[in-house]
């Protein structure tokens, strides 16, 4: 039976949960409707709860709601979340990113798998990231790319021989091939190749557990940290764990001259002492992330630089005629050497314009508000305000690219206006890509390599243009067909 002193407590536990409840009530609608976040325009839901968005970011579709419906609705600026806004603005981006580089915002420790597991990409930390670049950094150096070239092009070999079998199996009308795949398989291989000492041999054998596991874990991350009630319901993959120990326990048993590949900068940088060691948890974590950037984010743009050169007939024509007088020495089946191909006016002019059109960095660069409320292009942002910035906007706006924006003209990059402050294509500031020389290396062997040796004819009736975007941008079929030859 009840006491008078437990009817009271429970009536004062009562009390005290329905005016807590009523003040997040009151503090949400506030923040919502009337805070200084309230005169920027975006979804009414939005502005009271960061689920939306969460919701789209676990389907994929985020970019899509970004670029199809925020931006066209409601401008350069948007709500996205209670605090957080989405920004397509030049001077604003820049003011952030660029010249004060402002935290990271918290969103990118969704992708960890605990919340004390930073990695170079996933830390809030700017301190730590700075310690974890400056670590890492020599993996990435232009020398040290340059050294993994003959490993690249051992994968792109296997990709040129791949098709020209097809090609040899199919009838005089050329082999229908999935390029979307086949890019993505090379990729892969190649980030084996120059960053764990072996294949994943996607392209011979057409799978491997290890790249679909890494997608599987990441979006188990996500549900994980973006709705905490799941984490008992939402296991870790032990299969990553187990393969990345076994592949550091390899390594570390090896005697002699070891292969100076990416994981053994890794392991090397790892074995300084305090702050400086690396776990084999850290190198675990590291190695997955090297596996999304390294590859994804290569074969995203390297398969629209091709797609947008067998959708432009005149282009294409341009850098064939370019590689065909450079390398007139050079036989069609040996791949180019990049020494020669870094230099190429028309192909380089491809490459950029595709990252302007089809940039990987789709939307990033997060940051979050310092300690004060800060105006910024005579736009106020409160203390704790998460900007988002639009690179994809930025790159499709004609405000700062001209009408023909949505046009493929790889030619605009030969003038002497090209706003190259609205053009992101690897991020900026103190938090850029660190693997960009290395993705800049593999399309230009990629790309060189395929159209000197093949003709390809795109087949209508697909569409290139339906992305999806968890923490890379991917088609959303995963596959995209073409007609291919041996060039005569």
């Amino acid at each position: 039976m009840a006491t008078p002193y437990v009817d009271n407590a429970v009536k004062t536990i009562g009390i005290i949960s329905v005016i807590l409840f009523l003040k997040y009530i009151f503090r949400t609608v506030y923040v919502a409707f009337f805070g200084p976040l309230s005169k920027i325009p975006g979804p009414k839901l939005s502005a009271l709860s960061a689920i939306p968005l969460l919701f789209k970011g676990t389907k994929g579709k985020r970019w899509h709601w970004y670029q199809r419906e925020l931006r066209p609705k409601y401008g350069k600026i948007v709500r996205i979340g209670p605090d957080m806004v989405l920004v397509s603005d030049r001077d604003i981006v820049k003011q952030i990113i660029v010249k004060e580089d402002w935290p990271k915002g918290e969103f990118y420790g969704m992708y960890r798998a605990a919340p004390h597991l930073h990695t170079l990409f996933s830390t809030t930390d700017k301190a730590f990231h700075k310690q974890r670049r400056r670590l890492l950094a020599p993996a990435f150096s232009i020398k040290y790319i340059q050294s993994l070239e003959p490993y690249m092009a051992m994968c792109i070999r296997n990709l040129n021989d791949k098709i020209d079998s097809l090609i040899q199996e199919s009838s005089p009308n050329g082999a229908v091939i999935d390029l979307y795949r086949m890019i993505v398989n090379t990729t892969l291989d190649s980030i084996g190749e120059t960053a764990f000492g072996s294949s994943f041999n996607m392209i011979r054998e057409g799978d491997h557990p290890l790249p679909k596991e890494v997608m599987v874990e990441l979006s188990r991350r996500v549900l994980r940290n973006g709705f905490p009630i799941l984490k008992p319901f939402v296991k870790s993959n032990r299969y990553l764990y187990d393969f990345s120990s076994e592949l550091i326990r390899r390594r570390r048993q090896e005697v002699g001259a070891r292969r100076k590949d990416i994981l053994q900068i890794i392991l090397d940088a790892g074995e300084g002492e305090g702050e400086e060691a690396l776990t084999d948890v850290d190198i675990y974590e590291q190695i997955i992330e090297f596996i999304i950037g390294g590859s994804d984010t290569t074969s995203f743009s390297t398969f629209f630089a091709l797609i947008m050169l067998l959708t432009h007939p005149s282009k294409l024509h341009k850098i064939i005629e370019e590689l065909d007088n450079e390398f007139v020495d050079l036989p069609r089946n040996e791949l180019p050497n990049h020494g020669r191909l870094k230099n190429l006016p028309y192909l380089n002019a491809v490459i950029n314009e595709t990252l302007r059109l089809w940039p990987i960095t789709l939307d990033g660069g997060s940051g979050r508000s310092p300690t004060e409320d800060r105006i910024v292009n005579g736009v106020l942002f409160p203390k704790g305000t998460l900007i988002v910035a639009n690179y994809y906007a930025l790159h499709h706006s004609a405000e700062y690219w001209g009408e023909n924006v949505n046009e493929f003209i790889p030619e605009r990059w030969f003038n002497d206006d090209i706003p190259h402050d609205a053009f992101y294509p690897f991020s900026a500031g103190s938090r850029n890509c660190i693997g960009q020389n290395f993705a800049l290396l593999e399309m230009r062997l990629i790309i060189s390599s395929l159209l000197r040796r093949f003709k390809f004819e795109d087949i209508p009736g697909q569409d290139y243009s339906d992305i999806v975007q968890y923490l890379t941008p991917s088609l959303a079929k995963d596959e995209y067909h073409v007609r291919a030859w041996n060039r005569p």
